[in-house]
């Protein structure tokens, strides 16, 4: 398989479809998790077959679940990454979707089709981004929608992009929706702060889209092989955010500083796209994640990994 394979674009599996994350991937494999699972009942996604969400809850402890109680056979460890992971092996890949191709492969001209051209127009004349820096992603891109209940995905490529759509919809408030996601390990304070701050859950003409951002080919600056992590186990510490440093694209990194810790930690790596844009400069956090030992070419540090599968119970407060 010589495509490349960016965050967001889908793969599709004996019957599953799988979302590919990252944009890191072992020489062979691609890490990705299931989302969609062929069924023999009726669910209210089809397109010829049955398909019924794998996860109720988009959380790293349902995914977890998940995976070990149903997908287990795509379990691998993975030595550069120090984590057991979901490694689709490309050879049993029968069908790619890349979300760069999801609005010319919209084929089905019904409303849902329409309305999501008629948002991609909103998007691309207000913030003079061209229209093939947009893509689609989810049951969009699958065609597996459901003309009634789904949501419009779009994906934006690129930082610059992504600034100009932010900026755009902060603007014209009337597009944003409070996110209403149930997510485990956030306390109330917090998540009414993080809700204020998200602008990329909106709302148009009474059907519901969300913002994606991914990386253009040309701001991946690593591949796989240039990273190792070593992970030292489960830490609790306070931390204050001082660089936004990706707060768009997976994994959402920043720049911290820790307190009351012998270790001098550096960043904060989350890989939950709940907390998509959700810190600022400024902000202290105390926080219960895995402590890792990271290795990017020549430079090598301490940080913390948050939303990920090997911690159940983890959690993120901001203090103040």
């Amino acid at each position: 398989m010589s495509v490349l394979l960016r965050d967001k674009d889908f793969i599709k599996c004996n019957d599953i479809f799988f979302q590919v994350v990252g944009y890191l991937h072992p020489r062979d494999y691609v890490i990705a998790i299931p989302r969609y699972v062929k069924v023999d009942y009726a669910t209210i996604w089809r397109n010829g077959s049955y398909y019924d969400r794998v996860l109720k809850e988009y959380s790293s402890s349902d995914l977890r679940k998940a995976l070990s109680e149903r997908f287990s056979k795509y379990l691998d460890y993975d030595t550069n990454l120090d984590s057991v992971l979901p490694l689709i092996a490309k050879k049993e890949i029968d069908k790619i979707f890349l979300s760069s191709r999801g609005f010319d492969q919209l084929s089905r001209n019904d409303s849902l089709a329409k309305r999501t051209h008629e948002i991609l127009d909103l998007l691309s004349s207000n913030t003079n981004i061209p229209r093939n820096d947009f893509g689609l992603t989810g049951t969009l891109l699958i065609e597996i929608y459901n003309t009634i209940y789904s949501d419009i995905d779009i994906v934006i490529y690129g930082r610059n992009n992504v600034e100009k759509v932010k900026n755009f919809l902060k603007e014209r408030k009337e597009f944003l929706i409070k996110d209403s996601s149930t997510i485990k390990g956030l306390d109330i304070k917090s998540y009414n702060i993080i809700s204020k701050r998200k602008w990329n859950k909106c709302k148009y003409k009474g059907r519901y889209f969300s913002i994606n951002p991914v990386l253009k080919f040309d701001e991946i600056k690593i591949s796989y092989d240039d990273i190792k992590i070593k992970n030292f186990g489960i830490i609790e510490v306070k931390v204050e955010i001082v660089e936004k440093i990706d707060p768009y694209f997976y994994p959402i990194r920043y720049k911290v500083k820790a307190y009351e810790t012998k270790y001098e930690i550096k960043e904060l790596a989350i890989f939950e796209n709940y907390y998509f844009d959700a810190f600022e400069e400024g902000d202290i956090i105390e926080i219960k994640a895995i402590l890792q030992k990271y290795k990017e070419k020549d430079d090598e540090y301490f940080r913390l990994a948050y939303g990920v599968r090997e911690i159940g119970d983890q959690y993120i407060r901001i203090l103040a």
